[in-house]
């Protein structure tokens, strides 16, 4: 692939010198003829990716949204259940992120 770039640089730099002998091309089209294809494909691949993060980003961001709206619902004597299948009830809240379910008729928690 590599190797395939050097080629049509190469190749896109005799171009530019045949023909900035023979017309007396400005340096600027000299510059675009050669580094043109290059640039262009440097360009749409940050592109690519800022669209990808913007996507990413807001995705993450409205679920934060909808996490934070649920547990602010939550208060004590609630049946839960956890991520890992843990089912009880909320006994305690201290904070915004610590909860205090009790699991089981022994009381532990």
């Amino acid at each position: 692939m590599l190797s395939n770039m050097m080629f049509f640089l190469e190749e896109n730099m005799e171009a530019a010198a045949s023909l900035s002998e023979s017309d007396q091309m400005p340096l600027f089209l000299r510059i675009l003829i050669t580094f043109g294809p290059l640039v262009f494909l440097i360009c749409s691949a940050v592109l690519f990716f800022l669209i990808l993060y913007f996507f990413l980003m807001r995705s993450l961001k409205k679920q934060n949204n909808e996490v934070q709206k649920i547990r602010g619902r939550i208060s004590v004597g609630d049946k839960v259940t956890t991520i890992s299948g843990i089912t009880g009830e909320v006994i305690q809240i201290k904070g915004d992120d610590i909860y205090i379910v009790e699991t089981g008729t022994d009381k532990s928690h």
